[in-house]
């Protein structure tokens, strides 16, 4: 059968033999058939809400086993009992069972005035109220705000019954009595707590007697409460007047009447857990266990499942890493039960939850939790998203209706864009300032964002531009620099990162120390006739110089290992994350990995912040001019001014806003030189300024977020 019961089919041998007196007169030997069942149907506690007599929107599966089992005993009439567990009062119990008995019924014969009646007579704790009503509006397909009034419910009503039953409708004929007794006599009967399929042991009945052991204790005694429908045999009939079960709302006298000699000790606990499948001494009603005894739906197959939850649901129903969400559900847990939920992903997921606890209040809870440690991790790649099923850490509490499934989406995309960044002399000191152009594009795929300097390069050979000032040096020259003071120069012969001699016009002359206040390197190009700046900028230099070929060995080994050195010291060092992200560093949730990239391309004409001069030699480089026997970790260097990085070393385009305790103040790196932008070293965490800047717009233009990143170890 399905989830909520199970049916069975009854095998009784009778005996054929006749027994019959001999008389002296004119009297008559009666023989009147046995009464026996030939099938009989289940209906687990757990198809009724606790302490409640309405018939649950699930009940349609058990509904429709229930009409393959009439269609198999076509002439077999039915009789309906309800039963209920052995704690509290048992004339509560015997109501209860008997208004259960009675809405079974009542919807298989589509009385719609009995479940009226149900309804409009509240029973301690079987109230059905709105609850019931709006989940018959659900299930019909109603709108729920549908006006609950007397009219309007005997519609509901009627269209609910036809929904858990379909087409599967009986009539009063169909039972044992026939409908001959307005209140059901022998059609329907609830039959209190008297017999029970299972009795706890006296040790476990002074446990669970404890206040908190109540709930572990209805938890246990689920099978007891249970409405069961016999099929009996072919055309049986019996006189309402005859049936010896009280109806639904009579006391428990006549019940008590057809007890066994023994009936009131057969319902005590005894040394060890007793069930009637195995000892057949639980049934203190000796007529329901002369019925019942050799029936397959009275053995204790029922779940353990007291506790129960519906309409369980997240608002809203998707969201990403740090959004705040609500689970809500309604459940017939008493008040203050304590309940732990877990939430759950496929196979192969390597998402942490953590479990958390939801308060329940009036049959309901609501619990805001922030969505945290999703790990869009899956089988070496990364998805999407991950659908997290939320469900009870406690296989003893079931789950009705669909699954609450929270849909976190991952922000593990976004199409590339472009930072750019001028600082018109922005860096640097009073002495000397500088101005940086960065430029570098940027996109996140899979949780990693890429960016790339892609870098338009002329072939150029290199000078050095000198201010002679503090020699005495004034004026300019034919072709010189347009500045007053300043002379083209040429780096010194032992040690190419300083000028040794400077054109005056006529003929080279030495630089002594301490003559030249400043000096920069710059790439001249070839126009065909002079060497002119490759920037734009105006002069000539004095001389010609060697050429070379720029597109074969050793150049492009030297690019190329410019390259792998860059990606190397930029790539992989830390990790980017949303400052208020409460992901542990194991998943993916707000981190995401990072990768740099450069590339070059050989152009003719010079693009203002597009292009760079590449010259031989191994003289001082600046982010505008590099040289082709500098290391490749100056080529890092050099790229990360134009990520927007300053240098952090006296006299360098220092960043004088910049610090760091420990490591950076006023510009100045006081961490031992150890830093990528003091001449070489280790990429810093606030080297990445630039990037978490873009990191942040990207996933505002891609995904409406306003977050803050920040760069953290990995």
């Amino acid at each position: 059968m399905a989830g909520g019961g199970h049916t069975g089919k009854i095998d009784i041998i009778t005996a054929n033999e006749l027994y019959v007196s001999p008389t002296t007169g004119t009297e008559f030997n009666t023989y009147r058939p046995a009464l026996f069942p030939v099938a009989c149907w289940h209906l687990y506690d757990l198809r009724f809400e606790f302490g409640s007599s309405f018939v649950q929107p699930d009940t349609q599966d058990e509904m429709a086993e229930l009409k393959k089992l009439c269609a198999e005993h076509p002439k077999s009439p039915l009789s309906v009992f309800g039963h209920a567990d052995p704690v509290g009062d048992e004339s509560y119990n015997k109501t209860l069972s008997g208004r259960r008995a009675r809405a079974v019924y009542a919807v298989l014969v589509r009385d719609v005035a009995a479940w009226e009646n149900l309804y409009s007579s509240p029973f301690g704790g079987d109230n059905w109220g709105q609850n019931a009503y709006s989940k018959m509006l659900t299930a019909t397909g109603m709108p729920a705000n549908h006006p609950n009034n007397t009219a309007n419910r005997a519609v509901v009503i009627q269209k609910y019954m036809d929904f858990l039953c379909g087409d599967f409708k009986l009539t009063p004929a169909n039972f044992l009595a026939r409908g001959a007794n307005p209140d059901g006599k022998g059609d329907y009967q609830g039959c209190s707590e008297f017999n029970p399929l299972m009795i706890f042991s006296s040790a476990e009945e002074a446990e669970f007697s404890k206040a908190s052991n109540q709930t572990k204790r209805n938890q246990e005694n689920a099978p007891n409460r249970r409405v069961v429908v016999y099929l009996f045999r072919p055309d049986a009939v019996v006189p309402a007047d005859k049936w010896p079960c009280p109806t639904w709302k009579e006391g428990v006298a006549g019940c008590k009447a057809r007890f066994w000699s023994d009936g009131a000790n057969r319902l005590k606990p005894t040394g060890t857990r007793r069930k009637y499948e195995e000892t057949k001494d639980t049934f203190a009603c000796r007529f329901y266990d002369r019925i019942a005894g050799a029936s397959p739906c009275e053995s204790n197959q029922a779940p353990i499942s007291l506790l129960k939850i519906w309409d369980l649901k997240w608002t809203p129903a998707e969201g990403y890493c740090g959004d705040k969400v609500k689970l809500s559900g309604k459940t017939n847990l008493a008040d203050a039960t304590p309940l732990k939920i877990k939430l759950t992903t496929k196979a192969g997921n390597v998402s942490k939850f953590d479990p958390f606890d939801v308060t329940i209040a009036g049959g309901t809870f609501e619990q805001e939790i922030e969505i945290k440690n999703v790990g869009f991790d899956h089988a070496g790649s990364f998805v999407e998203k991950v659908e997290a099923e939320a469900a009870p850490d406690d296989t003893t509490v079931t789950v009705e209706g669909a699954p609450a499934i929270l849909t976190i989406k991952g922000m593990h995309e976004a199409a590339e864009e472009t930072y750019i960044k001028d600082r018109p002399s922005e860096w640097g000191t009073a002495a000397r300032r500088y101005t940086n152009h960065a430029e570098f594009k940027q996109k996140i795929e899979k949780f990693r964002d890429k960016v790339s300097c892609h870098f338009n390069y002329m072939k150029t050979w290199g000078g050095y531009r000198v201010d002679l000032s503090p020699a005495g040096v004034t004026g300019t020259v034919t072709d010189g620099p347009p500045w007053s003071g300043y002379r083209w120069a040429k780096p010194s012969a032992a040690d190419p990162m300083s000028a040794g001699e400077y054109w005056d016009g006529s003929a080279w002359v030495v630089i002594n120390p301490g003559d030249t206040a400043s000096e920069s390197s710059l790439g001249f190009r070839f126009d065909g006739t002079n060497y002119v700046p490759a920037n734009g900028g105006s002069g000539k230099w004095p001389e010609a110089f060697t050429d070379y070929d720029p597109l074969v060995a050793p150049y492009t080994t030297i690019r190329d290992d410019w390259k792998a050195v860059t990606h190397t010291a930029w790539t992989d060092q830390y990790h980017l994350k949303r400052k208020d992200c409460k992901s542990t560093d194991v998943t993916r949730c707000c981190r995401y990995d990072l990768e740099v990239n450069i590339d070059f391309n050989k152009v003719e004409v010079w693009t203002n912040h597009q292009t760079i001069s590449i010259s031989p030699g191994g003289q001082r480089a600046n982010a505008e001019n590099w040289f082709y026997d500098r290391p490749g970790a100056t080529a890092a260097h050099e790229t990360g001014h134009l990520m927007d990085q300053p240098d952090e070393y006296a006299g360098g385009a220092i960043d004088t806003g910049l610090n760091v305790p420990g490591e950076v103040t006023a510009g100045l790196n006081t961490g031992g030189g150890d830093s990528m932008m003091f001449d070489k070293g280790k990429v810093r965490k606030w080297h990445f300024r630039a990037f978490e800047s873009k990191h942040k717009d990207l996933i505002k233009t891609k995904y409406g977020r306003d977050y803050t990143y920040e760069t953290v170890d990995k």
